[in-house]
């Protein structure tokens, strides 16, 4: 019989309340003026280089409220790549994502709740404990449930460390190990 998994709190997140997303380092962002501006950025976002699609989607994640539906409907394209880079324009956003985050874990296909998921983890928010259990004690795919025990570990909140924990000691060494990978490449 496989050793319980031992997670140390220290190991995970701290408690602690998510940064503000909105600093980019040294370099200062123009921000966009109009809605031709953001479809750009959109546009960018799906189709621009690497460095274009990290650049739009922290201006994306900036602007906020008036993308938010915008990301949020990207989110349930048939292209993995486009659910992948709203996601990280999602995480990008901070706060103002976290209950759509939410009601995406709560009510999405799975192809849809993993980049949620991860976009969710990004952003620290307790608030996603609760759905994010769920997901990995009941959710139909593997993939989703070990996205979502990595998520749990990345916030670091102590009820869903400890949920890690069970589910992990639970169902043994493969999913302990898809788990720890899945957290350390987040």
């Amino acid at each position: 019989m496989p050793e319980p998994l031992t997670i140390k709190r220290e190991e995970t997140r701290s408690p602690e309340p998510a940064p503000e997303r909105s600093d980019v380092g040294d370099q200062e962002i123009t921000m966009p003026e109009t809605d031709a501006e953001i479809d750009q950025l959109m546009t960018t976002l799906m189709r621009g280089s690497a460095y274009k699609k990290v650049e739009a989607s922290r201006k994306l994640g900036k602007i906020g409220a008036p993308v938010l539906p915008t990301l949020i409907r990207s989110l349930n394209d048939e292209d993995r790549q486009v659910r992948w880079r709203a996601a990280i324009a999602l995480g990008a956003m901070g706060q103002a994502a976290v209950d759509h985050l939410i009601n995406v874990l709560e009510s999405s296909p799975s192809a849809v709740r993993i980049p949620a998921t991860w976009a969710a983890a990004e952003i620290g928010d307790a608030k996603a404990v609760d759905p994010l259990v769920r997901i990995m004690c009941d959710d139909p795919s593997e993939c989703c449930q070990v996205m979502a025990a990595a998520a749990l570990l990345k916030l670091g909140e102590p009820k869903g460390v400890d949920c890690v924990r069970e589910e992990c000691n639970k169902r043994g060494e493969d999913f302990t190990g898809q788990v720890l990978e899945a957290y350390w490449g987040t």
